[in-house]
């Protein structure tokens, strides 16, 4: 294997996100807003001149648990997140706001439908979105974050 599990189990993540076909599993037309998905090691927390207001959406591993289950081998939790990015915002309209909020929560619940499916061989148990976005990085750089972050569950024999 030439990557780890967790930063497979983000490329599919990733992968599902951009995938032409996601509009009809997900039985929407389009994202409410287009964006390409691009898997990180870590959040970009400087976006750069937010005033140009890019959306960045990124998937980065954020944890991984390991369990051991002496009669089947090992469960492994991992965590990715899916982060969405959007600089240049005023935060005193609703009006600026409140896409990227409906974004997030379209790109949870599009993952809700798909809870229990594999993803590299690991399944989705649960999602958190909290909060709904980042209020300090609202006052300290006009910046929306928003971060999805996604429980797998894998379990691995001993001689895995």
């Amino acid at each position: 294997m030439s990557t780890s599990r967790a930063d497979a189990i983000a490329e599919a993540v990733k992968d599902e996100l951009n995938a032409p076909d996601f509009f009809w599993d997900a039985g929407l037309l389009d994202w409410s807003i287009s964006f390409t998905a691009t898997r990180r090691p870590m959040v970009r927390r400087d976006l750069g001149d937010t005033d140009s207001g890019d959306l960045v959406v990124s998937v980065i591993a954020r944890s991984e648990a390991r369990e051991r289950d002496f009669r089947r081998g090992h469960k492994h939790e991992h965590t990715i997140g899916i982060v969405v990015q959007k600089g240049g915002l005023n935060f005193d309209s609703n009006t600026e706001i409140d896409p990227y909020k409906l974004l997030a929560e379209e790109i949870g619940d599009y993952f809700e439908n798909h809870s229990g499916e594999a993803f590299a061989g690991a399944y989705l148990v649960s999602q958190e979105l909290t909060p709904l976005f980042d209020p300090e990085r609202a006052v300290e750089r006009r910046q929306f974050e928003a971060v999805i972050n996604l429980n797998f569950r894998q379990e691995r024999s001993e001689d895995e």
